[in-house]
């Protein structure tokens, strides 16, 4: 009987270790989960700035370069000339960041529908530049107004708002996300 009673005092005594033993190691995985998610959230907030940065930067050289234009067709001067042709460099570059970026089809798609309405415009601008340089200034202008150069940059500023307005709200769902992983990690404690 003493034999008996000893051995359920050893299963006690190992019991009374186990749990905390085995609450650690449950407490060390929910964290290990909720670090790893945090972590992503994390990144997915990351790459949302990123692509605001590109794309406010893009909307800033669009507005470059049609100013550049307009000023290059009132006055041919050569400031107004580096200036769209330093914005036409920098939407290709901008374009490519926003390219490696994209973590979705739909993000693509619009991607491809944004550099299909800058390179419209590009288009409709050099033929303004070459005008311009040739002196066909009147032309130039009735090409701007036919060609209705304004409504390219609205389709395009449109289309940058579209890329910018679903990136606000993926940055909107990480956050919500990342505060819902913090409030459950608190709540497991």
């Amino acid at each position: 009987m003493q034999s008996k009673r000893n051995w359920k005092l050893r299963y006690w005594i190992m019991g009374s270790y186990g749990v905390p033993i085995l609450a650690l190691v449950i407490s060390a995985g929910l964290i290990f989960i909720n670090i790893n998610l945090v972590s992503q959230r994390a990144q997915d907030l990351v790459s949302s700035y990123n692509v605001n940065s590109a794309i406010n930067a893009l909307a800033t050289n669009v507005q470059r370069g049609s100013k550049s234009v307009r000023g290059y067709l009132l006055e041919k001067n050569q400031t107004s000339f580096d200036e769209y042709q330093k914005s036409q460099r920098s939407f290709n570059q901008l374009l490519s960041k926003l390219m490696s970026l994209a973590r979705t089809e739909q993000e693509r798609q619009s991607l491809n529908r944004l550099e299909g309405l800058l390179n419209n415009l590009m288009v409709v601008e050099d033929d303004l530049i070459v005008k311009v340089n040739q002196s066909k200034v009147q032309e130039a202008v009735e090409t701007w107004s036919n060609e209705n150069a304004r409504s390219l940059v609205d389709d395009l500023t449109s289309a940058i708002d579209e890329v910018q307005r679903r990136e606000d709200q993926n940055v909107i769902v990480a956050r919500g996300q990342g505060e819902m992983t913090s409030s459950s990690c608190c709540e497991a404690y």
